[in-house]
């Protein structure tokens, strides 16, 4: 039982200890603007670098890890500096999905998952943040109802290729941007058929769905704010 309990304990230490491969103590200049839907200013929130630690051999993925970060200003600036890292994947993130997620704003990642990148600038531009809402759509049916949709995610991961060429974000569709999902709509306990999701404001649902053997698209806008159901008719 102790040659048990040392071999985990020495197991423990090693992964607890994993080192980051820094780049030769190289830093990163991270700098940009949060405004929102509105152009307003966003102040108080999060940005930060991090990293996957440890190799998760026995303990599950590799743990997320903290290098630096700041908040942003009364104007929605932030700028700070931040070790890079050599092979391992560099995440920079906006409101961050975790205890300081504001304001019911979206999370944005950005992932640069190469190796010997070149950049030590960072200049992310202006990023717009738009606030989450959780909607509810009810289906005037009278039976299970099978369809796909497509909607903006409120929390994407968005791959970069070069810093340097990022003025702002990008608004054409990327798979990572939105979520695509098949769902089977069923009746509640009170005999209606709902479907409950959390998107973006001031943003649209695409429904495809079949009936009679014809293969149908119909779209819901949604508002800037949480409201009443939204009715849907096939």
């Amino acid at each position: 039982m102790k040659k048990i309990f040392f071999l985990v304990a020495a197991y423990l230490f090693v992964y607890s200890c994993t080192p980051v491969s820094i780049v030769d103590n190289k830093r990163l200049q991270v700098t940009g603007t949060i405004v929102n839907s509105e152009g307003q200013a966003l102040d108080g929130f999060d940005v930060e670098t991090r990293t996957y630690v440890g190799t998760g051999f026995f303990l599950g993925s590799p743990d997320l890890k903290k290098i630096n970060g700041t908040t942003t200003n009364a104007d929605g600036k932030f700028s700070f500096t931040s070790l890079d890292v050599d092979s391992d994947e560099l995440i920079v993130q906006i409101n961050p999905n975790s205890d300081s997620l504001q304001d019911n704003f979206q999370s944005l990642t950005f992932l640069d998952n190469r190796s010997g990148r070149e950049e030590t600038l960072l200049d992310l531009g202006t990023i717009v943040l738009k606030r989450r809402v959780n909607i509810t759509v009810v289906f005037n049916i009278e039976e299970p109802f099978g369809v796909q949709l497509l909607y903006p995610n409120p929390y994407p991961v968005i791959t970069i290729n070069n810093w340097n060429e990022l003025e702002e974000l990008p608004e054409e569709l990327e798979y990572s941007r939105f979520r695509d999902m098949y769902t089977l709509v069923e009746a509640d306990d009170d005999g209606l058929y709902r479907l409950r999701l959390e998107t973006l404001e001031n943003s649209e649902i695409i429904l495809t769905y079949g009936v009679d053997g014809i293969t149908t698209e119909s779209t819901i806008l949604i508002s800037g704010e949480e409201e009443s159901p939204y009715e849907f008719t096939p």
